[in-house]
């Protein structure tokens, strides 16, 4: 049983063609006639045609990619009672990579691991030193090889890396490499680097450890009250370089914001609004009107356009000549 490739075109040669009447003679004379094939089973159906006679009663055929679309059996047979005896051959479609592995070599099986018996391959399936480092190909192994987490802490057995699994200069590599890292990478407060970070430059401790204070001298500073400070005053997070802040002044604007601020204040202090030192001021500047039939009478201060009511209050008085009004130019 000849084998072909899936969905390839290939001519093959069928025979030989014997008379019907000896079974010896050759048959010269058939180009021309039709075939039928079967594909996996199936019926009959019409094939290609012979072609020109080769030698001894063989003929070419041209099987096309129709005619080998199908795997598994494919049958051509020729049968003409009149002339000769019956003629058949049977093939085998194999896929692609199958055929190339089998026949053209040109490519490899496909074993999946899925296909082979759980505990098949073990340990003692190897001979000892049969996969060393001679044994893998340069780059064969790399970080493209493994699945993006393939290698995390679970994928290692308890104790698979210890201190005999290391080279023994690979503590000293370890430590310079750590010694070496730049400090900058590692400021997270409360961790050793953090606290590197802070300390800077050791080089520049110079002091004496027996000058250092004693814990029971030591009184924490008001974190808080710092912090309010700072709020406050809109300093926080501002870091001042010593010396910089030298032959400032303030704006006209910033003076302008100093004295709206000042006379919106209130007069009893700790508050802005209420009875502001504005309001007080208005009294001795701006109109003022006691209106009303009897005491008590109502008093109206204005605004500086001397329209809008400002505040108000009560006025109670004896008998006596009032001011009336006072309206200011």
């Amino acid at each position: 049983m000849r084998v072909l490739k899936q969905s390839t075109a290939v001519t093959v040669l069928l025979g030989p063609f014997l008379d019907k009447t000896d079974g010896v003679t050759e048959e010269a004379g058939l180009a021309g006639a039709g075939t039928e094939i079967s594909k996996a089973g199936a019926a009959f159906g019409a094939g290609p045609v012979l072609g020109t006679l080769d030698s001894d009663g063989w003929y070419p055929i041209a099987l096309t990619t129709t005619h080998t679309n199908t795997l598994g059996d494919l049958t051509v047979k020729v049968h003409d009672a009149a002339t000769h005896l019956p003629v058949w051959m049977h093939f085998t479609v194999l896929p692609a990579n199958v055929y190339d592995a089998l026949v053209s070599g040109s490519d490899a099986l496909q074993v999946h691991t899925n296909e082979i018996t759980a505990g098949l391959i073990v340990a003692g399936t190897f001979g000892a030193g049969a996969i060393n480092a001679a044994a893998i190909a340069d780059g064969a192994i790399d970080a493209a090889t493994f699945a993006a987490g393939a290698i995390d802490a679970a994928a290692i057995a308890t104790g698979a890396i210890d201190a005999d699994a290391l080279a023994a200069d690979a503590a000293a590599e370890i430590a310079d490499a750590v010694w070496d890292e730049a400090v900058a990478g590692h400021v997270t407060g409360g961790t050793f680097g953090g606290d590197v970070a802070v300390v800077g430059d050791l080089g520049n401790l110079d002091v004496a450890v027996s000058t250092r204070l004693s814990s029971a001298a030591y009184t924490a500073p008001d974190n808080a009250s710092i912090a309010a400070i700072l709020d406050d005053t809109g300093t926080s997070g501002v870091v001042v370089a010593a010396g910089s802040k030298t032959g400032y002044a303030l704006t006209v604007a910033e003076h302008a914001a100093v004295a709206d601020k000042l006379l919106g204040r209130s007069i009893a202090g700790t508050a802005d609004g209420g009875r502001t030192v504005k309001d007080a001021l208005r009294y001795s500047r701006n109109k003022v009107e006691i209106t009303g039939a009897a005491s008590p009478y109502t008093i109206t201060v204005y605004a500086e356009d001397d329209v809008t009511p400002a505040w108000t209050g009560a006025v109670t008085t004896v008998s006596r000549d009032a001011i009336a009004s006072m309206d200011p130019a």
